[in-house]
This record gives C-alpha cells, sequence and structure tokens, in this order.
C-alpha cells in the first residue's frame, strides 16, 4: 500500500497561517506595556474596553489555524491494487467506483479528482498532494469511467 501526503509548501503555508494571530496578539500586547501601560494614566485610550473582545477573537483564529494545521499534517492518501482511501474516509475497492472527474487545475484543498461510488460517496483527492501525477495515472488505469473537465 503506497501512502501520500500534502506537499511540504502547503504544509508550510499553513504554519505561516498560524504566525498572523500570533502577531496580531503580540502587537496588542506590545502596544499595552509600551504605550498604555507606561504612560502612568496620561494616555487614554479610547477603545481599551474592546481589547479583550479582540484578544478572545484572535485566540479563537490561533486556535483555528492550529486545528487546520493538525488535520494538514495528519492527513493521508493511501493507493493500493485493491483499492484507495482518501484522508479519514473508508477503503473504498476499485470496482465499487463508477467514475473519475478529472477537474483541472485547482490549488491546495480543493478537489484536482473526484472519484464517484456505487452507493453515492465521493473521495475527493486534493491538489496539494504529492505526486499527483502519478496517483492520476493509477486512477486512469483503474477506473474505466473517466471525465475530463479543463
Amino acid at each position: 500500500m503506497e501512502q501520500f501526503v500534502y506537499k511540504g509548501a502547503y504544509k508550510f503555508q499553513g504554519i505561516m497561517s498560524c504566525g498572523y494571530p500570533v502577531i496580531a496578539i503580540g502587537g496588542i500586547g506590545a502596544m499595552y506595556i509600551f504605550v498604555i501601560r507606561d504612560s502612568g494614566g496620561m494616555l487614554d485610550f479610547e477603545h481599551k474596553e474592546f481589547m479583550p473582545l479582540i484578544l478572545i477573537g484572535l485566540v479563537g483564529w490561533l486556535i483555528y489555524e492550529i486545528y487546520s494545521l493538525s488535520k494538514r499534517f495528519s492527513f493521508k492518501l493511501r493507493i493500493s491494487d485493491d483499492g484507495i482511501q482518501v484522508g479519514d474516509s473508508g477503503f473504498c475497492n476499485w470496482e465499487k467506483i463508477t467514475k473519475a472527474k478529472f477537474h483541472g487545475l485547482q490549488f491546495g484543498k480543493d478537489a484536482v479528482i473526484t472519484l464517484y461510488s456505487e452507493s453515492g460517496g465521493t473521495l475527493e483527492v486534493p491538489a496539494a498532494i504529492d505526486h499527483l501525477q502519478y496517483i492520476q495515472g493509477i486512477i486512469e488505469s483503474k477506473v474505466d469511467n473517466i471525465e475530463r473537465k479543463e
């Protein structure tokens, strides 16, 4: 069974996305430490009552980005001679796949290949997966009904 993961650049982009809320939280902390606190009460920051709400929003954003990053690092696509498994979905035999649809140029998590099974379910292969051309070749050799959308 062969196993494929997201490309390193896509994972790195997820790490960088976690930096934006960290920078914003640090900026608010620096503003409080160096401007508001050191003013000795002389400087009345007009919207300081909104700071806790903004910080809660930024912490929520950071938690979401960390969750998304953990999903990126744990994603796996498994292919064997018997079938395919995409992410957390169940294993699907090649005989049960009725159609494969190639979507053309896509980016990131967008589905570049959609596999349709007899049960009505779909498996979506993301564009940011390593060895995409190799995976497309395997799918083309295993699935008879292929639709291309350029």
